[in-house]
């Protein structure tokens, strides 16, 4: 009897997935060879301190030296207690570290730095985690060879940092979110995504940080962004690629809006997250208050919509699937990413509001199980838990949800809205 539901099983999966293949004009080999691509990355870890007589941020850099050239590859700030780990596709890198003393997020001469074991290659091999040992700034960097120039090489994703643009961005299609989900390495490279402001920096406002969910993306929020009062609020929207694995994700993440917040000041932030947005804003709440600790205080309000936080059952059986998207594995009930985010406590300085649906006569809303929309942990942690009749989606489209959603955001609770 088992035997005949596994195979019923596994056949039901083998046509799910061909049946999403042709939707999205992949093929098998194109998902499972990105795929690999991300499962192969591997990891640097280490610390780095400032004991130079310049101050400011210490600003972590990894460079690949290209005949003459040193391409920078990626770039951000060292969390406050000096640690830092970045994930890296398998190459051989040059690391270095500088003291930003002006704070533009740029090496100037004259500032304090340091190549890492006097500007030696560090080879990362397959899904290889390296230890760096660590690095102490004391002064200038030694000058590099004669004729080496340096580069900025980063990735759209990284340039877009704090970048201006509107709802109407032609990158923000399905067609995009769909690449993001099954070939997301197409889309870092075509597309991009990345940290945008909705309209230029305003002081006044208070910045409101939307994350969506898998295959989505940022019109995902166009009625709760319409909603909004423009006048006391700042939309800023995250833009990913959503099939990698999550953790590269909230590393991201949390280092765009330290430099974000480096770069405004803001003192004060919302975060808005819906579907598997709940799961990335859990994850990079806990990064972010671990590693920016003084910067996270200006977290206040957070708010999850429909959103998996005890995976999403399914997946349990992903051994059988033909091809796995990475972020797939961790999205599996239990998975260690899961049991990370559910062990940590959210602060008591945040205040939490939980949403969730469900369909007439079924225990969920249509693609997320109520129980995985509600653990009782969470529900503990929550200033309020709000539940609605209606779809996965719904929350993001229908009056009352959105009339919830509106009042939180602009009064911290639901109170002035539930008196009426």
């Amino acid at each position: 009897m088992v035997c005949n539901k596994n195979k019923v099983l596994r056949i039901s999966i083998l046509f799910s997935v061909f049946a999403m293949l042709q939707l999205t004009g992949c093929s098998l080999m194109e998902i499972t060879d990105q795929a690999k691509v991300i499962e192969n990355a591997g990891t640097l870890k280490g610390e780095v301190f400032n004991k130079s007589n310049k101050k400011g941020p210490i600003i972590f850099v990894i460079f690949k030296k290209e005949d003459d050239f040193l391409k920078n590859k990626v770039k951000f700030r060292v969390p406050d207690d000096g640690s830092f780990s970045v994930t890296v596709l398998p190459d051989s890198y040059m690391v270095a570290a500088y003291v930003d003393s002006n704070n533009n997020n740029k090496y100037d001469k004259g500032e304090a730095g340091k190549f890492y074991s006097a500007a030696s290659v560090v080879k990362v091999a397959a899904k290889q985690n390296i230890e760096l040992s660590t690095m102490t700034i004391v002064g200038p960097p030694k000058v590099l060879p004669k004729n080496i120039k340096l580069v900025s090489a980063e990735k759209k994703i990284v340039r877009n940092i704090g970048k201006v643009t509107t709802l109407n961005d032609p990158t923000f299609t399905p067609e995009n979110y769909s690449m993001g989900m099954w070939k997301p390495l197409d889309f870092i490279d075509q597309v991009g995504g990345g940290l945008f402001l909705l309209s230029p920096y305003d002081k006044s406002k208070t910045p409101v940080l939307f994350i969506h969910g898998i295959g989505g993306g940022p019109t995902n929020f166009n009625d709760v962004i319409a909603a909004l009062d423009k006048e006391r609020f700042q939309p800023i929207v995250l833009y990913y690629p959503s099939g990698v694995r999550l953790n590269i994700i909230t590393d991201y993440l949390s280092k765009a809006v330290s430099d974000l917040q480096a770069q405004y000041r803001f003192k004060k932030l919302i975060v808005v997250a819906h579907s598997m947005g709940g799961l990335v804003s859990r994850s990079f709440l806990k990064k972010y208050f671990t590693r920016y600790p003084k910067n996270a205080n200006a977290i206040q309000l957070y708010m999850t919509i429909n959103s998996p936080m005890q995976g999403i059952s399914s997946l349990s059986s992903i051994n059988y699937y033909p091809v796995v998207v990475p972020v797939w594995r961790d999205l599996v009930p239990g998975s260690a990413f899961i049991q990370d985010i559910l062990e940590w406590r959210l602060p008591s300085t945040v205040k939490y509001h939980m949403i969730f649906s469900f369909k007439d006569g079924k225990d969920s809303d249509g693609v997320i199980a109520i129980t995985s929309q509600l653990p009782y942990s969470l529900q503990e942690e929550a200033v309020r838990v709000y539940g609605f009749n209606t779809n996965h989606i719904g929350p993001l489209h229908d009056e009352k949800p959105l009339a919830i959603i509106k009042s939180i955001i602009e009064h911290g609770d639901a109170k002035k809205l539930t008196k009426r």
